[in-house]
């Protein structure tokens, strides 16, 4: 209301003054002290007129160094470049230069401060030293006494700042306690209001960084964003992104509530709609997309899943495609310098070229659906029970059918059994074995056609054979059918018995060539 009314008074001045000089002496020339209102007979200028001057020009007004109203000082202007209006506005006795104060008391005690401005009631009401600070509304910068390179714009922004330089406040109490922290930047209202010492901070939106005090170099742009914190180097952008973190350090939330969650935890991005943690105190953990949430630390979660904080679908993130149709759809050639894990449950690896020839052959996943062994590689989904399987039990290959092991291939001992589950042989065959030609390393027997070769006589072999109802040298029925057919080994009592059969053949046909001759030889009597 008084400024208003200062502006009304110097625009009637003229009007005012007017009237009076219409009354005035004008058979004088010069007219002595007290007389306030003085036309001079002979201007140097037309249609001017002097006020309370020394030089008097035809109706021009001039002003001395101050302008009283009521008893208060309303315009002065101290030294060659100040100018003060307002009641008590600006120092008069100020060595500063280029100080400009408009509103009551502003700039009341300024002294040596130069290149300030001060608007609107009691700004920069203190400062003292303090230069090249601009204050603009309603006790805007009024504890300021040393502080220089401010700008308040604002009833009460920068408020209670003293020493503090480099600050930036556009909002009603924007940095209102800050005292000597610098180069920070706040707009909006009480945005960084409870900020002292802090520096290097920005704060856009109501009440941003409103609980901050001496943290550094942190920004919040949104209303509340970063609303309760107190540490440094935290940025976030949103409304609400980061409100309630407080001793939390080096997070950086982006997007609506982002890390709302946040409390004490460090190192945490958030990037989304609602994208938060799941605990208040997690460490190095990201969550990317809306409604994305990450339960562990030092953990990345890409994208949201259904029914989890709010979600209400579950995302499907593409590498190299833009239409992804699987959880992770990727398009190019992938490096995997590591180990691959499957959770528990169903968990699988496809391996398929849909619409192409051969049809999709390999399907991989946790454990076949009636076992608990490590591994399946079977066909597809759909015959989940046919195809290799690795045994923990036994350190084994399985090849499954219909969940019954076919083929076993042991990697302890290297036996491979058919029909087998746990062969104790190099090859262990439980069926019907059909092949064209088997090949078998052994000794053989041509020993039987040595001279020193003991030959048993035809008796000795009727009587073992009487006596043990099989050949001498062949395994009996009974341990053939206890041991089974070892074929090397009967191959060879075999051929033994063929050419023992031969020297028999032989030794019969000379016995038989003696006979017949001795024959001869009685027909011929």
């Amino acid at each position: 209301m008084k400024s208003k009314l200062y502006i009304v008074v110097l625009l009637i001045s003229p009007v005012f003054c007017q009237k009076i000089f219409a009354q005035a002496n004008t058979s004088l020339s010069n007219l002595v002290s007290p007389t306030a209102v003085n036309q001079n007979l002979t201007p140097g200028l037309t249609n001017s007129l002097s006020v309370g001057s020394t030089t008097k020009n035809w109706k021009s007004i001039y002003i001395g160094t101050e302008y009283y109203l009521k008893n208060f000082r309303i315009i002065h202007a101290p030294g060659a470049t100040n100018f003060f209006t307002g009641p008590n506005a600006g120092n008069p006795a100020t060595t500063g230069t280029n100080n400009t104060a408009l509103g009551d008391n502003a700039l009341a005690v300024t002294t040596t401060g130069s290149f300030n401005t001060g608007l609107g009631f009691t700004a920069l009401n203190k400062i003292t030293v303090g230069s090249r600070n601009t204050a603009s509304g309603y006790q805007a910068m009024y504890n300021s006494v040393g502080g220089s390179y401010n700008t308040a714009t604002g009833e009460r922004a920068l408020f209670s700042n003293s020493w503090g330089s480099n600050n930036t406040a556009s909002g009603s109490a924007a940095l209102y306690a800050n005292t000597n922290g610098a180069g920070n930047s706040a707009f909006g209202y009480r945005a960084l209001f409870s900020n002292t010492t802090g520096n290097s901070n920005i704060a856009i939106g109501t009440a941003a960084l409103y609980s901050n005090t001496t943290a550094n170099n942190m920004v919040a742009v949104g209303d509340s964003a970063l609303l309760k914190n107190t540490a440094a180097f935290n940025v976030a952008v949103g409304s609400k992104a980061l409100m309630n973190n407080i001793t939390g350090r080096s997070n950086v939330a982006l997007g609506y509530k982002a890390l709302d969650l946040n409390v004490s935890g460090q190192g945490n991005t958030a990037i989304g709609y609602y994208a938060d943690i799941s605990t208040n105190n997690l460490n190095n953990a990201t969550a990317i997309g809306a409604y994305a949430q990450v339960n562990t630390s030092n953990s990345l979660v890409l994208g949201s899943v259904n029914g989890i904080n709010g979600a209400p679908a579950t995302v499907n993130v593409g590498i190299g495609t833009n239409a992804p149709t699987q959880r992770l759809h990727v398009v190019g050639t992938q490096l995997l310098d590591g180990n691959l894990t499957f959770a528990t449950g169903t968990a699988s690896i496809q391996f398929a070229n849909p619409g192409a020839t051969p049809a999709p052959m390999m399907y991989m996943f946790t454990s076949g659906t009636i076992n608990t062994n490590r591994m399946v590689i079977a066909h597809s989904p759909s015959f989940p029970t046919w195809g290799l399987q690795y045994a923990d039990s036994g350190d084994q290959f399985d090849f499954l059918g219909a969940g019954s092991s076919r083929m076993t291939i042991n990697l302890s001992t290297g036996n491979i059994g058919i029909g087998v589950t746990a062969p104790v042989y190099k090859l262990e065959v439980c069926g019907t074995i059909r092949a064209k030609e088997v090949r078998v390393e052994t000794g053989w027997c041509d020993y039987v056609f040595e001279k020193d070769y003991k030959l048993r006589s035809i008796e000795e072999l009727e009587k073992f054979i009487n006596d043990n109802k099989h050949l001498p040298g062949i395994a009996p029925a009974s341990e053939v059918e206890k041991e089974g057919l070892k074929v090397a080994e009967m191959n060879k009592a075999m051929m033994e018995k063929i050419e023992e059969l031969s020297l028999y053949v032989i030794q019969l046909n000379k016995e038989n060539k003696k006979l017949q001759a001795e024959i001869e030889a009685l027909k011929q009597q």
